[in-house]
């Protein structure tokens, strides 16, 4: 059994208005109706925690496998509230990725997805390295996981 762990906060706007006023932004509406060609509609929010020493690394996936939309359209924002790199637990991409429309999923769980570990190895994606407050926009069909935080 690991003894790793990530900690989830979800409906951050429910936990305080600093995000509420975030996700209102009209910079961020703005530039995500640009994106989107349209309106934009809010799916859920959430905050990963990891651990110093302990923080688990997440497999690569894709987000269409946890909720699947017509058209694609459905974007994730990644707002860091850290510095984040691979020492730290950051993200991992596969730039283009999302042009291959959705992959076979691996896992055998109910609820737990993610791809063919071999195929899309974490250690052969992106590094991510971001300054607290930047913000990463990508399609919900780009693979992409997470690093250990060690």
């Amino acid at each position: 059994i690991s003894t790793r762990s990530v900690l989830s906060i979800h409906n951050l706007q429910q936990h305080s208005a600093v995000f509420t006023k975030l996700l209102l932004h009209p910079a961020m509406l703005d530039s995500l109706e640009d994106l989107m060609q349209g309106s934009v509609v809010l799916h859920h929010t959430k905050a990963h925690l990891k651990p110093p020493k302990d923080g688990a690394p997440f497999p690569t996936h894709q987000d269409y496998h946890y909720f699947p939309y017509k058209k694609h359209s459905m974007l994730a924002v990644f707002i860091h509230l850290d510095d984040t790199d691979p020492e730290n637990g950051g993200l991992g991409v596969f730039p283009g990725s999302h042009k291959q429309g959705p992959q076979t999923e691996a896992s055998n769980t109910v609820g737990v997805h993610y791809l063919d570990q071999e195929q899309w190895p974490l250690s052969s994606a992106i590094p991510v390295h971001a300054k607290a407050g930047d913000v990463l926009v990508f399609s919900y069909l780009l693979v992409h996981g997470s690093y250990p935080n060690i």
